[in-house]
């Protein structure tokens, strides 16, 4: 009888065992099959080439030559730039929501009023690059070469701007809110009267930049350099200056209590 039982304990297991590894090999049938159709769908939407001379929205451009061209005002929306030579172009006006400008060269390029909307430009160069006006929420910059860029009056909300070089960037009556702008060369930036709520600022060179009449509540300045830089009229609400380099930075304000609001700012400022 032990025996019997014994042989019966064995064949339920060695049945169950059996069970199992049919089930694993089925898990991972499933899991192959579904990664082959996920690339073959990703496949299925590479970009189509374009025609370059008349160019369309939702198209591989990158064979394509712009330079010093003017497009007019075009909907190219969710095309393909990457690394292409761009500089001096003039596309006021247009829309570019989506698009892909990867290690483009937009150097000296007119974007004014024109919609960059989820736009990626990583390490791209936008030296002087003009986007007055222009829409750059949710935009990356990240890496982007952006000495003497210009955004006035535009909109960049919860854009990406880290490791950028944004010396002389001139953002002006613009809208920052939540960027990240966090380990950025800023010198000498002109940020006069713009909307930071939230922004990051961590780690950046802001040696001389120009904040007057600006919002900066909540904004994160730890560890930036400040030195020099101009906080005028400036609303302080939340904003986190713990370890910032605020040698010789004007902070005046005609409200004192926006200053006592902020963090980690020295006694000998407030």
């Amino acid at each position: 009888m032990y025996l019997v039982e014994h042989l019966k304990k064995m064949i339920t297991f060695n049945r169950g065992f059996v069970l199992g590894q049919l089930y694993l090999k089925s898990f991972i049938l499933v899991a192959v099959i579904m990664i082959l159709s996920i690339n073959a769908l990703g496949q299925s939407k590479a970009l189509p080439k374009g025609n370059c001379e008349s160019p369309k929205s939702e198209t591989d451009l990158r064979h394509c030559e712009f330079a010093w061209k003017d497009l007019g005002k075009v909907d190219l929306h969710a095309c393909n730039f990457d690394g292409m030579i761009l500089k001096g172009i003039k596309a006021a006006g247009s829309n570019f929501s989506g698009a892909s400008f990867n290690k483009a060269d937009m150097r000296w390029s007119d974007f004014r009023n024109s919609n960059f909307n989820r736009t990626q430009m990583r390490k791209a160069n936008l030296f002087h690059t003009n986007f007055d006006e222009a829409v750059l929420d949710h935009a990356d910059m990240s890496g982007a070469f952006m000495f003497g860029t210009t955004m006035h009056h535009s909109s960049a909300r919860f854009s990406i701007f880290l490791k950028a070089f944004m010396k002389d960037f001139n953002g002006s009556n613009s809208d920052f809110t939540g960027a990240q702008f966090s380990g950025n060369n800023m010198l000498k930036a002109y940020l006069i009267n713009s909307i930071f709520l939230d922004a990051n600022f961590t780690g950046t060179n802001l040696t001389g930049a120009a904040f007057e009449e600006s919002n900066v509540s909540g904004a994160i300045f730890k560890n930036a350099n400040l030195r020099g830089a101009s906080l005028l009229d400036v609303i302080f609400k939340g904003a986190d200056f713990l370890n910032a380099d605020l040698r010789d930075v004007e902070m005046e304000t005609e409200d004192y209590q926006s200053i006592k609001l902020a963090q980690n700012i020295p006694k000998s400022l407030k």
